[in-house]
């Protein structure tokens, strides 16, 4: 089952002083070369959080064995970084059929930062590049966050007891669209680069004055 995030009172981010978003979340696909990443960012999550995420109480063998099941060349993985290139936010959007799945998960610290809305807007810009006209997200009716989330964009969620469905009705490609979504890419690999080399100074420095 493919489900989606919460969203909870924001944190402070983990380095501020060394922050470096000025286009705002970057977001990229990943292939299963970060498959640790993956696993690092899922281990992150709470066990309410993966509760809300994939529909039941998840152990460490299901999530190794989900992770290692994605298929990076028929679905969709998107991912934002932090300064330390942790993933803080993921989607997954894969195709059964006719039907579009998106799940999406972010860290209680990334939370309403605009990290999941820009993880949503860039699957439906990939879905509807893929010739899709919908997306559908199923998740647990307690989910109220990702019910006000999808809803923002438009979709009608529909209550079936414990559970909620929603439909994303997605937008007739633009002109250019792909341009634009091309250019995107390219400002988040520039981010992602500007804060490896980031990280690569601060440990540089941190090790001339010794630190940890």
């Amino acid at each position: 089952m493919i489900v989606a995030e919460t969203i909870g009172r924001p944190a402070a981010p983990k380095h501020p002083a060394w922050s470096f978003d000025p286009w705002g979340p970057g977001v990229l696909r990943i292939s299963d070369y970060f498959r640790p990443a993956l696993k690092a960012h899922f281990a992150r999550l709470s066990a309410e959080d993966l509760y809300l995420r994939f529909g039941q109480h998840c152990t460490g063998e299901m999530l190794d064995a989900y992770i290692e099941g994605i298929e990076f060349r028929q679905s969709l993985v998107l991912g934002v970084f932090d300064e330390e290139l942790e993933l803080v936010g993921v989607a997954h959007l894969v195709s059964h059929r006719e039907v579009w799945e998106l799940g999406l998960s972010v860290l209680e610290s990334w939370r309403r930062r605009g990290v999941g809305a820009a993880l949503l807007r860039r699957a439906m810009q990939e879905a509807r590049r893929a010739n899709a006209d919908s997306l559908h997200v199923h998740c647990l009716s307690v989910n109220h966050a990702l019910m006000r989330l999808v809803s923002k964009v438009g979709a009608e969620v529909v209550m079936h007891g414990s559970e909620s469905d929603g439909t994303i009705a997605l937008p007739p490609a633009r002109a250019l669209g792909g341009w634009m979504e091309l250019v995107e890419e390219q400002i988040a690999l520039a981010n992602f680069g500007a804060k490896a080399r980031a990280l690569v100074i601060r440990r540089m420095v941190g090790r001339l004055w010794g630190a940890p």
